[in-house]
């Protein structure tokens, strides 16, 4: 294809697009057209209005918010009174040894309780249905609650059936 023919489609390309651009504006005189803002469906226009102007909270009841700044460096989640509330004493057998990782710092006990589906990942010192982690080892736990201590195991020793 030669430059003098590429000109040629251009220009053919340009006149095209002015007569579909005059064809349009002929269409649709000038006087026609309504702004975006009478377009607008009312549900649109309310969602967009600003609303009632809501009262800003008194600061002497966001307490939680000045004891535990959201950046500091100390900030800690709260502390969990309703998972230590269940009285000691509980039965073991409610808990079940799923797994451990054993790491220098103690390793993490993965528990669950057997009305639960799921699992909870304990540390050495940390309580779960009242029962205290006092131990962790490669595949046991020693648990303790009301001064009584329990060992749960991995892999429990069954008792042979009679024959």
């Amino acid at each position: 294809m030669t430059g003098r023919t590429l000109m040629q489609l251009v220009l053919l390309s340009a006149a095209a697009a002015m007569a579909g651009l005059l064809s349009h504006v002929a269409s649709n005189p000038i006087g026609s057209v309504v702004p975006a803002a009478e377009r607008l469906p009312a549900a649109l226009d309310a969602a967009v209005s600003p609303g009632p102007v809501r009262p800003i909270a008194d600061l002497g009841s966001l307490t939680a918010t000045r004891d535990r700044p959201l950046f500091s460096p100390s900030r800690r989640p709260p502390q969990a009174a309703a998972q230590d509330a269940t009285p000691p004493g509980a039965d073991p057998a409610l808990i079940e040894l799923i797994g451990t990782l054993t790491a220098a710092d103690g390793g993490r006990a993965l528990l669950r309780t057997r009305d639960s589906q799921t699992g909870a990942w304990v540390g050495i010192g940390e309580t779960l249905a009242g029962w205290r982690v006092s131990a962790i080892a490669k595949d046991s736990v020693v648990i303790e609650a009301a001064g009584r201590s329990v060992e749960l195991t991995l892999y429990p020793t069954k008792v042979p059936s009679p024959l």
